[in-house]
């Protein structure tokens, strides 16, 4: 009896065995399942939030285009603006030279002097004016507040030579613009 209760207890431990194998099978191949279950999950979330984060983006994008071309409106609306101002301007430079041109001994030397601070006055707008194709919104006021008053400098200067070479013009006589107003 020995023999068989050896076998008996072999059986009845294989059996036992057998099925603690198959509930650790189970519970693997239950937390396989969960496993992967979570995995899909988290991929559609990632999937979910890479496409609200594109269609964000998307938006910003759209958004800073606008205001991209707003910015290059109100840039192309001030060049306009001061393109007028300096073609006056010039102009009246124009017809100080000629008057001078026509000067002799120190009224020349004078005329001269005067002519020579305008021209570096206007090659200081010239300078402030090419900065403008390389500003940006955050340095707009900045830019546009330099190009001002390098603009009134030359205006005050075209009056004073002005008035010294007799040369009575529209900007010549005109003040300077307010610099708040743009």
């Amino acid at each position: 009896m020995t023999r068989q209760s050896i076998a008996l207890a072999f059986t009845m431990f294989a059996a036992a065995a057998t099925t603690a194998a198959c509930d650790d099978k189970q519970q693997a191949q239950h937390a396989q399942d969960e496993a992967d279950k979570a995995k899909v999950k988290a991929t559609e979330d990632t999937t979910k939030a890479k496409a609200e984060a594109d269609k964000a983006q998307a938006k910003a994008d759209e958004k800073k285009a606008e205001l991209n071309a707003d910015f290059m409106k109100t840039q192309a609306d001030y060049r306009a603006a001061k393109d007028k101002d300096l073609i006056d301007i010039d102009r009246n430079i124009a017809d100080m030279r000629a008057n001078a041109a026509t000067a002799t001994g120190a009224t020349k030397v004078e005329y001269d002097r005067l002519l020579a601070d305008v021209t570096t006055r206007r090659e200081v707008v010239r300078t402030n004016f090419g900065t403008m194709t390389t500003g940006t919104p955050a340095t707009w006021d900045a830019t546009k507040a330099t190009i001002d008053k390098s603009i009134d400098d030359l205006k005050t200067a075209v009056r004073a030579a002005a008035d010294k070479i007799k040369v009575k013009t529209a900007a010549a006589v005109t003040p300077p613009a307010n610099p708040n107003k743009h």
